[in-house]
């Protein structure tokens, strides 16, 4: 028998590694159809499959995986300490693809926390390592998520030009849910652009790979931004029901941050048709969820939602605290065109 035809009966650990890998697997479907508590019994399952191997590439990737999971949904300090372990791991192994996921990852944390410059130097991070590793899918997520940040600073020009160079990125290597995000990330420029009829033709397309993938997550995303146009353009029964779909998949994921998007925008739509007690009190679970999910910027937008409330109630004196709070806020954190248009809001007042 020479080399070429021998054959080695697999080791303890092949095996368990194999057994770690469908457990995976289970665990990306189900967060994929919103079951996220499915999702990380299965990645405890892998993980523990392999605490006895000690460091692998494998188990970096099952720890930024499950912190992507209670992310997703909210849980930001889990979601941090998650991906913490991983870059650590990572480092430990000199997994370079592996250290550029969790850089983005914690780039994501920074990002949702407002430290907005502690994102863009954590994306700068992660882009070095995906450009060492030729990991082209994981470009366009750094691309994707830079462009995000753009928009938040009102860089228009930066903006569309990351986001669509993320989208070409993902096209690119065939990867249909990065494409869904971009899709919905150039929707949401186009909103602060105030183009909605662009804006719904990228929402949609976003929505229709989300549908083709079963894909809960970026469905109840899209809904929601579907939900804020159609608000926008004065269709209030339109967007009645996506913010419903929306609210209804991040309640069976136990999805904090997906639940006080809706919320607000209930509470938007409640405002408008003038029913202002009942908006007041779907304001108030929207800011408890944004606050428990460590949102910064969804909580400074959930102050002006509550200034507008108190305007449309005539109580001149807390709108003025509340959106000065806002203002402030969105200061400290660099959104300084967002700062500025509150800053017009209080000078009109």
């Amino acid at each position: 028998m020479n080399s070429e035809e021998m054959h080695f009966p697999p080791t303890p650990f092949d095996e368990l590694r194999a057994r770690a890998a469908q457990f995976i697997e289970k665990a990306k479907t189900a967060q994929r159809h919103g079951d996220a508590d499915s999702a990380l019994a299965h990645y405890d399952d892998a993980l523990s499959l392999m605490e006895d191997e000690g460091d692998s590439p494998m188990a970096a990737d099952a720890l930024r995986w499950k912190g992507w999971v209670l992310s997703e949904r909210g849980d930001t300090p889990a979601a941090y300490r998650f991906f913490n372990r991983s870059l650590a791991m990572a480092e430990r192994l000199d997994y370079v693809n592996g250290q550029a996921h969790a850089l983005n990852c914690l780039g994501t944390i920074a990002q949702r926390r407002g430290e907005l410059k502690n994102a863009e130097r954590l994306y700068s991070q992660a882009s070095f390592r995906a450009e060492a590793s030729a990991d082209r899918r994981l470009l366009g997520m750094v691309e994707l998520n830079q462009g995000v940040i753009a928009s938040s600073l009102g860089d228009w020009d930066t903006s569309i030009v990351r986001l669509r160079l993320s989208l070409k990125a993902f096209e690119s290597v065939g990867d249909k849910e990065g494409a869904s995000y971009a899709h919905n990330n150039i929707g949401l420029h186009y909103v602060a652009r105030k183009r909605y009829a662009q804006a719904v033709e990228s929402f949609e397309m976003a929505l229709a790979i989300a549908y083709t993938r079963e894909d809960m997550v970026v469905e109840a995303t899209v809904e929601l931004n579907l939900g804020d146009v159609r608000i926008r353009q004065g269709e209030l029964d339109s967007a009645t029901r996506s913010v419903a779909r929306a609210l209804k998949i991040a309640e069976i994921r136990r999805d904090r941050l997906r639940m006080a998007e809706a919320l607000r925008l209930k509470a938007r739509i409640e405002r408008l048709r003038g029913q202002l007690g009942t908006a007041v009190e779907t304001l108030r679970q929207a800011r408890y969820q944004a606050r428990e999910g460590e949102d910064a910027l969804l909580q400074l937008e959930l102050l002006t939602e509550l200034g507008e409330l108190c305007r449309e109630q005539g109580d001149s004196e807390r709108t003025r605290d509340v959106l000065r709070e806002a203002l402030v806020g969105f200061t400290e954190i660099g959104a300084i065109r967002r700062a500025e248009a509150i800053a017009e809001e209080l000078a009109a007042l």
